[in-house]
């Protein structure tokens, strides 16, 4: 698999992707964390079989509306995998899919007030999946930013996971 991630990294042209992948058997697919979906529409386009996987939530929601995405890697679905399941379970036209793509915006909305992945241990922690850790000591400000994205999650979760219990539910 190759692996786009132009944020730490130098990113992979379209044309680079698509010709590595047609020329080299082994070269199966792409994990492409770039958030733009140019990568996946091209492979997509071409018609070759390969595997293409959205590696940024932020993308995921289009990708999947398009049809470029057959999976993802994501870092909201450690910390939320109830959102993440039902993005896969709903049709990309239904109400169902339309109302998870939204709380999906809403979380992410939420981690964008930190830098990556900082959100997600606060978040983690409050899930009591792991203890949030970082590199430096928390300025006051931070945690308490930290214990108010915290506060808001507790609240929203709820109502967000007994939603998609509803829709699956509904579905099923």
């Amino acid at each position: 698999m190759l692996y786009n991630l132009p944020q730490f990294t130098s990113g992979l042209e379209v044309a680079t992707v698509v010709d590595l992948v047609r020329k080299n058997s082994n070269i199966v697919g792409i994990k492409d964390s770039s958030g733009s979906l140019d990568i996946l529409r091209a492979l997509t386009k071409s018609g070759m079989e390969c595997v293409r996987v959205a590696g940024n939530d932020g993308a995921l929601v289009q990708a999947l509306c398009e049809g470029v995405a057959d999976g993802v890697v994501s870092g909201i679905s450690c910390v939320l995998p109830e959102i993440m399941t039902a993005m896969f379970e709903f049709a990309p036209d239904s109400v169902e899919f339309e109302h998870t793509a939204k709380l999906l915006d809403e979380f992410i909305a939420q981690l964008d007030n930190f830098p990556t992945p900082w959100g997600l241990k606060f978040i983690s922690s409050c899930r009591k999946i792991m203890p949030a850790s970082f590199p430096l000591p928390l300025s006051a400000s931070r945690a308490a930013d930290g214990a108010k994205m915290v506060a808001w999650f507790e609240s929203w979760s709820k109502a967000t996971i007994r939603s998609l219990s509803n829709y699956r539910r509904s579905v099923a």
